[in-house]
């Protein structure tokens, strides 16, 4: 069975309209904190196909920390190991302000699901857990909860 060019735009612009609409029905100012440029480019990219047209980019978690400190972030995707400062230290950080009006929820991304590693990352705050590397399906199942309640009453999501 052949499709046609026709069908084929038809197909990819309701699956456009499909991740455009992901991104109206779950509004997020968006911080990807990740010191590789090939996984922010993929994580980038993905966020863009639900419709998230502009995120900030932290390289480090000293980054990451001054930036949320400036306040408007709603979800924070921490990568854990980043030269200057890692994830976990930068979560302390973060949750240890506050001056902060609104905690942004912090959603760990990192490729060493090692033992110990997500009990470490509940400890410190932070409210899930994404093995890399991520999909969009990852994306869809952790931002709609992490835009439900103030990001320090989530329970940490496996």
């Amino acid at each position: 069975m052949q499709v046609s060019n026709s069908t084929n735009r038809a197909i990819a612009k309701a699956a456009k309209a499909d991740a455009d609409n992901f991104a109206i029905q779950n509004p997020a100012r968006i911080l990807l904190v990740e010191d590789q440029p090939l996984n922010q480019k993929i994580a980038t990219m993905l966020l863009q196909r639900l419709g998230y047209a502009k995120m900030d980019v932290a390289n480090n978690g000293q980054e990451a920390v001054s930036m949320v400190a400036q306040g408007g972030y709603d979800i924070v995707f921490m990568d854990l190991q980043m030269p200057v400062m890692g994830g976990i230290d930068a979560t302390r950080a973060i949750r240890s302000n506050f001056q902060l009006k609104h905690q942004p929820a912090i959603i760990a991304m990192t490729g060493h699901a090692l033992t110990g590693v997500k009990e470490e990352c509940r400890e410190v705050g932070m409210n899930a857990f994404l093995t890399k590397p991520v999909s969009l399906d990852d994306f869809r199942r952790v931002i709609p909860p992490a835009l439900t309640v103030e990001a320090s009453q989530i329970p940490m999501n496996f």
